[in-house]
């Protein structure tokens, strides 16, 4: 089927324009008669047989066979076009004085006007014009119910806009708690309003919902931290144990958005319901018992320990073997775990434990040296006969001397 513009039709039908008499009276004679069928057509061919088409004709254009009005018509600026032409023409033949209407005047009232050719014409032709946009209306611009899009998704909801022929406005955003990103939270018009093909329909599209400060848990401990989480309308996720050197054990990290949350934004803010996973500090990594404390100085052992962030008790022991101030021994064996800040008991030297000189007055002077030399002292001589009976020892009886101290026995002469 040839398709034609509006101003097309209108020079098409213009061109027609010079027809015979008797072509134009069945024009009006069939017009005629379509007036007395109560159609759309014959509503229009009445208003233009009326004794002064003027009005009717004027309050015809806006008729179409669906009752649109003229603005939502294509082609009807073309009737006017042509209503206009004919209005023109009688107006030109209008009487040329005050006078001369005045005289018409008794006529006009005695005698109705019948209708002109042109008149007739012209209905004729707003009639057909009106028909075929209201044909073209019809049938070439669809109507649909709009669908009900409101909770759907973004992308969803486009598509079924879409698919109705409709052009999807989606700029306007917001967010409301209870809504996911992307969900359709208003429409534009409402859901099973009759709207045109390639007209638009407005979507108010979700952010999320609204936004919740986050708290600063980071330091506390994990109970604590799952408390003031929830109390601020967030969730907790999965939690993650590490060690850390500055957070202490059993103390929370950090909290971060879990894997398709929303992120924490500049101002610290997420939307409530988020769910953020913990990390949780194990506290620090253990430590490593150095090697060589053992046979080191105080000094040498304390500086070892430091290096790997471990403490040291020094007692002091006596030792027969070990010069004071060196290390004799330690709690731990080299290589052990111990936690950071662990601390070791170290064993000093004090050198060899003292000997308390004995009481041998009830024994020879021979006798005596050789208990002395027993115990780990010297005799540095007896005073006397060596079998005399002793008297006295210097040191004295009971009195505590270094291992190798020299005593001095004497005896009774």
């Amino acid at each position: 089927m040839r398709q034609v513009s509006g101003l097309g039709l209108i020079q098409d039908l213009g061109a027609d324009l010079v027809v015979s008499e008797d072509q134009q009276v069945g024009a009006a004679q069939e017009f005629g008669e379509a007036a007395t069928l109560g159609s759309p057509l014959g509503a229009v061919a009445s208003s233009g047989l009326a004794a002064d088409p003027e009005p009717q004709f004027a309050a015809a254009l806006p008729v179409a066979s669906d009752g649109r009005s003229s603005d939502q018509i294509p082609f009807a600026a073309g009737a006017v076009v042509v209503a206009a032409s004919q209005t023109e023409a009688r107006t030109s033949a209008a009487p040329a004085s005050e006078e001369d209407a005045l005289g018409a005047a008794p006529n006009a009232r005695t005698r109705p006007k019948k209708p002109g050719k042109r008149t007739l014409i012209a209905a004729l032709l707003v009639a057909l014009i009106l028909a075929i946009a209201g044909w073209w209306f019809l049938l070439r611009v669809e109507v649909h119910d709009v669908p009900d899009l409101v909770g759907l998704n973004i992308d969803v909801a486009t598509e079924q806009a879409k698919e109705l022929g409709y052009v999807v406005d989606s700029t306007t955003r917001d967010r409301q708690d209870g809504t996911v990103p992307g969900q359709v939270l208003a429409q534009s018009p409402a859901p099973k309003k009759p709207l045109a093909e390639g007209s638009t329909v407005e979507l108010t599209v979700s952010l999320g919902a609204t936004l919740s400060p986050l708290p600063t848990v980071a330091g506390l401990p994990e109970a604590e931290a799952r408390t003031q989480l929830e109390a601020a309308g967030l969730a907790v996720g999965s939690v993650t144990r590490s060690l850390n050197e500055d957070v202490a054990k059993d103390a929370v990290i950090s909290a971060t958005s879990a894997p398709g949350q929303e992120p924490v934004n500049a101002q610290g803010e997420v939307p409530k319901g988020t769910v953020l996973d913990l990390a949780v500090s194990d506290g620090p990594a253990p430590r490593v018992v150095p090697e060589g404390l053992v046979g080191s100085t105080v000094d040498q052992a304390r500086a070892a320990l430091a290096a790997v962030q471990l403490e040291a008790a020094v007692n002091e022991e006596f030792s027969e073997t070990a010069p004071p101030g060196y290390i004799i021994s330690s709690n731990k064996e080299p290589g052990t775990e111990v936690p950071r800040g662990y601390t070791l008991t170290l064993g000093m030297s004090k050198g060899p434990q003292p000997i308390a000189v004995p009481d041998v007055r009830t024994l020879s002077g021979s006798q005596a040296a050789a208990q002395l030399e027993t115990l780990g002292l010297t005799v540095s001589g007896i005073e006397g006969p060596p079998s005399g009976l002793v008297l006295q020892t210097d040191p004295i009886p009971g009195e505590l001397v270094p291992r190798g101290t020299a005593v001095r026995i004497f005896t009774k002469k």
